[in-house]
């Protein structure tokens, strides 16, 4: 059996990025108006995700903090594990926007996994339509 590889193809990034367990996936979207950012954060609360806004950029953040128990142990339960799959770590990502964003009237809101955060774009970024004379 050989390994395939991937190589300067859409396809490596991606291996990269699956294999990356940080990874968030996120969708943005843009209108003249304004930017909206979608991010997956399953098992999350909004108590768990943290979003910090510059004009330039949004980093979203999320995790929870874990008691001092043993990684073998619940930390519901008490119980010990045999075999574990599910585990919940900390999960970043930076998005950066061409054009600056107002940060006082960025809105986010956290349903069934999906965080998104509506950003309008800065008055300073609109386009201005200029008379000629």
């Amino acid at each position: 059996m050989s390994l395939v590889r991937f190589n300067n193809s859409p396809m490596r990034e991606f291996a990269r990025l699956i294999e990356n367990s940080n990874y968030m996936p996120v969708d943005l979207l843009e209108s003249e108006d304004e930017y909206i950012v979608k991010a997956e954060v399953p098992g999350y609360s909004s108590e768990d995700v943290s979003v910090e806004l510059t004009p330039e950029a949004l980093i979203i953040r999320a995790g929870v903090e874990k008691e001092s128990t043993s990684e073998n142990e619940d930390q519901d339960t008490g119980y010990k594990y045999l075999h574990r799959e599910l585990y919940q770590e900390s999960l970043t990502r930076k998005v950066k926007f061409r054009t600056l964003v107002d940060t006082k009237n960025a809105t986010s809101k956290l349903e069934n996994g999906i965080l998104t955060i509506n950003l309008p774009k800065s008055e300073d970024a609109k386009p201005v339509k200029l008379t000629i004379s």
